[in-house]
This record gives C-alpha cells, structure tokens and sequence, in this order.
C-alpha cells in the first residue's frame, strides 16, 4: 500500500509569496533577531540607569519613557514576529524531512510490491513448465532453457535460449512454454540454441480444430507477425471453423507432439475466394521466460 503525502510548502503556497527556506536567509533572520533583542535591552538598561539618577525628577523620566516606550514596543513585537518566523520555517524544515522519508518510504513498499508479484508469476510460470515437462516424461526427453535474447526486430520470429548441444537439443525439436507451442529449433551451438518461433514466414504447422477436428496448417505470415498473428490454411470445409475456435497440433509432420495449444481463431477471411482465418498464438513470444524444448515428436 502506498503513502500519499501533500507538502506543506504546496499547501502553504497557494496564493502566497514563494517561501524561501535557505541557510543564508535563516541565517539573516537570526542576525537581526539578535540585534533587534541587543538593541531592546540597551534601551531597557539605559531607562534604568536614567530612572536611578533621575529618580526624584518624575517629570524627566517620564518624558524619557515616553519618547522610547514606541521604540522598544516596536523592537519587541519585531523580535516576536521574528521568533514566530524562527519556529515556523523550523517546522516548514521538520514537515519536509516527513515528507521525504515517507516519499522513500512510498518508493520502497512499491518496489516491494512489485517483487513480490515478479516472485509469483516466475512460480506460476515455472510451476506450468514442470508440469507439462511431467506430461511429456515418457514419451520425449524435454530440456528447460531460459530466453536470452531476441533477434534485433520487431517481429519476434527469431530467440535465443542458453542451452544447446551440451544439453542434448538438437536442429528440428520443437519448443513449447507453459501455454502451448513456440517454434522449433533452427540452429545448435555448444551452449546455445536459437529458436524459429510460429510467427516465422518459414515455418508451418499441421493443426486441427478442436471444435469438430478439421484439419488445417497454421503458418507464419511476414504481414500479420507485425501484430504477432499467424494465418491458418488450407481449411478442409467451408463455414468448418468459428470465431474463437481453439487450435491444437495434429502431431503430423514428426516435430510437435500432437494435442499441443497452438492458439485461437481471431478473425475469419477470404482471399481470391479462398477462406483462411487469423490465428492468435496461445504463447506471447515477446514475453517468454522460460521454454521446453521436446526431442523428437509423434510420427
């Protein structure tokens, strides 16, 4: 939870003359305070002295009082006001200080906050991937990766994960997160590997519709991947597929194990009178963490 706090300076300001909270400006305060309070007690002394020499001579002493009794009324309402000015700036200073370590205060809950959030996805998403490595166990030997980089574009069609030939993954084995399929891998180094995702126009994947099982190819489209989309194809029946009809791999073509989220129908077109629709990947490839990549596949 969060601390809002509203400076006492914004409050104090409205309407008013900038407040000015400087060293040398407290510093001036204090000098003529001093001054002021110096001054007043010389005159007190001196109608002191004045009143013990001249004590039998009322008329002389009162005329004395009299010309600086508006002098030191003037010097002491001076130091007053000065001494109220003191403790407020000192308060203005006390209320900044407040301010500021509840401003930290603020930053650090909020960071904390964030973490906290950070921890639990990184655990949902970790605890999907060791679920669906246990599905897989087996059937195929599944290898967890971390996403390293991206390929410099926009498109996200290409990643890098930090495992490779050491870790047994080879060219050609697909790659699935804890939503469903990625892409398949395209080059293996000692310690790499780098992944051709679904948004690529090279890659096709041999799909059904859950819905009433016609068969279909979901493929990489270099126009639609601009919003991370794919096209799917080549749809056995007209009218066989519905907006928001979900999309599995069929487990044909010996790289995805079949039954494997591919995504969702989005929207539904025709092109020279061919119908085709517009698939929107179950995994965001722009924000991967971890993957699993599955050696071989159903033939």
């Amino acid at each position: 939870m969060g601390v809002e706090v509203q400076s006492p300076t914004e409050t104090l300001n409205d309407g008013a003359l900038p407040l000015i909270e400087s060293s040398e400006m407290m510093d001036l305060k204090n000098t003529f305070g001093k001054k002021l309070t110096v001054t007043a007690v010389i005159i007190t002394a001196a109608l002191a002295v004045f009143t013990i020499i001249f004590g039998n001579n009322n008329f002389l002493v009162s005329g004395v009082r009299t010309i600086f009794s508006p002098f030191l009324s003037l010097t002491s309402r001076a130091a007053h006001e000065i001494k109220d000015m003191q403790s407020y700036f000192t308060e203005l200073k006390s209320y900044k200080e407040e301010n500021t370590r509840l401003a930290e205060e603020n930053a650090d809950l909020k960071r904390s906050g964030l973490s906290v959030a950070e921890y639990k996805a990184e655990n949902d998403r970790l605890k999907e991937l060791l679920e669906l490595q246990d599905e897989m166990e087996g059937r195929f030997r599944t290898t967890a990766a971390l996403v390293v980089s991206y390929e410099p574009n926009n498109w996200f069609d290409t990643i890098v994960i930090n495992k490779g030939k050491w870790s047994g993954i080879s060219v050609g084995d697909a790659v699935v997160a804890s939503g469903g399929i990625v892409g398949k891998i395209t080059e293996v180094g000692a310690g790499y590997s780098v992944i051709s995702t679904m948004l690529n126009s090279e890659n096709s994947i041999g799909v059904r519709i859950v819905r009433n099982g016609e068969l279909a190819v979901v493929e990489g489209d270099a126009e639609l991947s601009k919003n991370k989309l794919c096209r799917m194809s080549f749809i056995e029946k007209a009218g066989g597929v519905n907006l928001g009809d979900l999309v599995e791999t069929t487990g044909s073509g010996g790289v995805y194990p079949s039954g494997i989220n591919v995504g969702t129908v989005k929207e539904i077109k025709a092109e020279n009178s061919v119908q085709y629709a517009v698939i929107e990947p179950a995994v965001n490839v722009s924000e991967l963490y971890e993957v699993l990549v599955i050696s071989g596949g159903d033939e």
